[in-house]
């Protein structure tokens, strides 16, 4: 039987975090994830956004479909963090794609 390069790729949720202090690293947010029970196990990608904004940093994280409603919880993110799902698509990064991205 042979074997294709040509095939999909794992489904990934993609979310978008604003509003962390400057001193948050892309390292950071990834430890916050992976302390949580059901995250230590997981391929969990963090990257830091380029923003205008002096006093806060933002971030895209990626990880496993299956774990979409535990992320899209408030309680999952620290208190006064924002978040919402990371459209890959939306012209403000668009030099981003799923393949040079995460």
């Amino acid at each position: 039987m042979a074997i294709f390069k040509f095939s999909n790729v794992k489904k990934k949720v993609w979310v978008y975090v604003y509003r962390c202090k400057r001193v948050c690293e892309a390292s950071d947010v990834k430890e916050f994830i992976l302390q949580k029970p059901s995250f230590n196990d997981l391929q969990i990608n963090v990257h830091e956004l380029t923003t205008d904004d002096k006093n806060n940093k933002c971030f895209v994280v990626s990880a496993p479909y299956h774990m979409k409603d535990e992320m899209y919880k408030p309680e999952f993110w620290p208190k006064s963090v924002g978040f919402k799902r990371f459209d890959l698509f939306d012209g403000k990064y668009k030099q981003y794609n799923q393949g040079n991205f995460l």
